[in-house]
Parts: structure tokens; C-alpha cells; sequence
């Protein structure tokens, strides 16, 4: 009797043992984990370009690019064959400067959203100070599609006229629409401009390359530093 006993509790102690019966069960963890959402890629922006110095391009250039407000500041230097890249924000102004062996040259204003654009940068032993930039005209709505025309003009008329002495220096535009102009350093300059040289369809609007806007950059005159380029774009409107 005593034996048949001893065996039903050891029966007993066995199955709880293997039910786990006596057991608690670990808690579980309530974390949900949420795969961030990667940035839409055309909020990628980056600069890229050639640094040449008196016409050859130079490596081991080093290349800054600080925004206008002073928060962001980005480097990084020319390869062999002069070139470099730098990823920068969007919808952001930047000041881009080379500096090499004492020079430096500072090219403004920066401003890109979701593109590769492409500035080269022109190092020279004696003081250059320059704007540049390009163009389009803007003509009517197409009468078989209804939209408007846009085009780059090669010859397009673009002066600066010194307000110190009325000094006017002239470029044109090429043929794709982009012109350069040399100016003396800290002297404020009106700039205008027509589609061609008899003065037919005076140019409108002068704006901050990639910066076009109501209140964001309209300009009638400027100023540039020495050693430095001012990037100014144009538009004809066309009746």
C-alpha cells in the first residue's frame, strides 16, 4: 500500500514538473519598432564642380560651404583632377569658398532643392571679382498647348553700371544663355540688360541664382568682394 502511495506521488511531482504548472510566465515586451521613413530623394542636394587655379585645375583645394545663417558648415577638398563634391541641405543658402595655399575665392549665393549642381571655381594670384550667371525668356502661352515657352537665348545684353562713375561693362550671353562679367571689388553696380543689343525686350527681373521668388531676391543692383562671385540669374518676358 505504502509502495502504491509513493509511486502515485512520484506521478504526481512528475507531471507538474513537466506542465510547468508551477511556473510563471515571463512578461512581454510591448515595443512596437517603426522603420524610419528615408527623406524623399529629391530633398538630396549637392554641389559639385572643377577648381582651376590661373587656368589649371588644382588638387588638395579645400572647398567650405557655410550657409548664410552660420549653422551649417561643410568640407571637404579636390581630387587629382581638381574636382570635388559636397552634399549640402536643401532649400538652404550657402556661401562656397576654395582656399588654397593663401588664396581663396568665395562663390555666392548657393542655393539648391533636391539636384547636382555645378559651380567651378576660378583661383587666380591677383584679385578677381565677378558676377555671372544665366537666363531664360519667358514668351506666351503656346497656342497649342497652352504652355509657356521657355528658352535660353545666346547674345542676350547684360550691363553693370558703376554708380561710383557711371563706368558700364557689357557682356553676352552664350549659347546657353549664360554670361560673366569682371567688375572692380566693393563698388555698387546697377545691372540691367535687354534680349539683344537695340534694347528690345528690357530684362525685367534680376535674381539670386535658384532664388527667384516674390521678396526672395529680386535685385536692381550689387556689390561683390574682393575675390569673390556674385551668381546672378535673368529673365526676358516675352509679350
Amino acid at each position: 500500500m505504502r509502495n502504491e502511495i509513493l509511486i502515485i506521488l512520484i506521478m504526481i511531482i512528475m507531471t507538474t514538473s513537466v506542465c510547468g504548472c508551477n511556473q510563471q510566465e515571463s512578461p512581454v515586451n510591448n515595443i512596437t519598432t517603426v522603420t524610419p521613413i528615408p527623406s524623399p530623394s529629391y530633398l538630396s542636394s549637392s554641389i559639385t564642380g572643377i577648381v582651376y587655379l590661373n587656368g589649371y585645375a588644382t588638387s588638395d583645394v579645400r572647398i567650405e560651404a557655410i550657409s548664410t545663417d552660420g549653422i551649417d558648415h561643410r568640407t571637404t577638398t579636390t581630387n587629382d583632377s581638381g574636382v570635388y563634391i559636397l552634399n549640402i541641405l536643401p532649400d538652404t543658402m550657402y556661401n562656397v569658398t576654395a582656399i588654397y595655399q593663401g588664396l581663396r575665392h568665395t562663390i555666392w549665393p548657393v542655393y539648391i532643392t533636391g539636384e547636382t549642381m555645378t559651380y567651378d571655381i576660378n583661383l587666380t594670384t591677383t584679385p578677381r571679382s565677378t558676377i555671372e550667371g544665366s537666363g531664360y525668356t519667358m514668351g506666351g502661352p503656346s497656342p497649342n498647348t497652352g504652355m509657356y515657352d521657355y528658352k535660353r537665348w545666346s547674345g542676350v545684353v547684360i550691363n553693370v553700371t558703376s554708380v561710383k562713375d557711371n563706368k558700364i561693362i557689357t557682356a553676352l550671353t552664350d549659347n546657353n544663355g549664360r554670361y560673366s562679367l569682371e567688375v572692380a571689388p566693393n563698388v555698387l553696380y546697377n545691372i540691367t540688360g535687354a534680349s539683344s543689343l537695340q534694347n528690345k525686350y528690357p530684362i525685367p527681373v534680376f535674381h539670386y541664382r535658384n532664388y527667384a521668388g516674390p521678396n526672395m531676391g529680386y535685385i536692381d543692383n550689387i556689390t561683390v568682394g574682393p575675390n569673390e562671385t556674385a551668381l546672378v540669374d535673368y529673365e526676358i518676358r516675352l509679350p
